[in-house]
């Protein structure tokens, strides 16, 4: 394989998604590569940018009008690459707009206290709603029965657990808890004591059973609303200092549209001066 087809090999898997549009993206490509001044590095920025513009519907008058160019001097190139990126940062402020849009949608539904398990399975789902951090997570599968069993022990004699969700997500060497309390519950002490049982039962296993590849656990526990009682604030902070942690749900919706915000702001970032950029999200409360 020449230099050539190993540069554009690199975007073999994206370009199979094509189908039949494949060929015209992969001729560009082939073009770009031709150019001796664009490095590596280069090359990759700009045909990621170049492919993302294109599965995203964007500039594929732009990228067609590259694959029937002989020869492209430098000022066509750096046009180029300042609209690609352009797009390339107007694509995920659109995404992360959406998202934004979902969790308006999710806090109107825990005000009207719609917390069916619909919704609470849709944020298995897409964990993201919850935190940029958590976009990378899925549903941990292997630790389904163990999860059964655990909160069987820890909960035992509380009926106000008989209803409470319970998410488990990983991600490369982390385990993620969710604990979602059943709508009307107000979260005190008993239940945060219990919740420390069930986390340690996980932990435990984990530390254990090393073949998972699992290092870090961390837990959330949610209900609507945290008991205001002495001694229960403190009880809340040691928690945090293992990586558990309480929330009501208005806190969590705030914590992840706070995030998201800050998130679209360093997007914007990239390309400043465009409007299209600019417009997006403005009507994100």
């Amino acid at each position: 394989m020449d230099m050539l087809e190993e540069k554009v090999g690199s975007f073999s898997e994206r370009l199979a998604a094509l189908g039949s549009e494949a060929s015209v993206v992969r001729t560009a490509l082939s073009k770009l590569a031709q150019i001796e001044k664009l490095s590596s590095v280069q090359f990759q920025d700009l045909g990621g940018a170049i492919l993302l513009a294109w599965e995203g519907g964007r500039l594929k008058g732009l990228i067609q009008k590259i694959a029937r160019t002989d020869d492209m001097d430098e000022g066509e190139l750096i046009g180029i690459l300042a609209e690609a990126n352009a797009i390339t940062a107007l694509h995920t402020a659109e995404t992360v707009n959406a998202k934004l849009q979902a969790i308006s949608g999710l806090e109107a539904r825990v005000k009207r206290r719609e917390l069916e398990n619909a919704v609470r399975d849709y944020i298995a789902q897409n964990p993201w709603l919850i935190s940029p951090r958590w976009e990378t997570f899925a549903v941990e599968k292997r630790l389904a029965t163990l999860c059964v069993t655990a909160g069987d022990d820890a909960y035992k004699g509380n009926d106000e657990f008989d209803k409470r969700v319970d998410l488990i997500l990983s991600s490369d060497r982390q385990l993620l808890i969710l604990e979602f309390m059943r709508p009307g519950i107000t979260l005190d002490s008993d239940h945060l004591h219990r919740f420390g049982i069930y986390m340690n039962i996980l932990q435990e296993y984990v530390e254990q059973n090393t073949a998972l590849g699992l290092e870090y656990v961390s837990g959330y526990i949610v209900a609507d609303r945290l008991a205001k009682k002495p001694g229960h604030k403190t009880q809340i902070k040691n928690m945090n200092d293992i990586n558990r942690y309480a929330m009501d749900w208005e806190a969590l919706i705030q914590q992840a549209k706070h995030q998201w915000k800050e998130f679209l702001v360093h997007v914007k970032e990239r390309s400043p001066d465009d409007a299209r950029l600019m417009a997006v999200g403005a009507s994100v409360d």
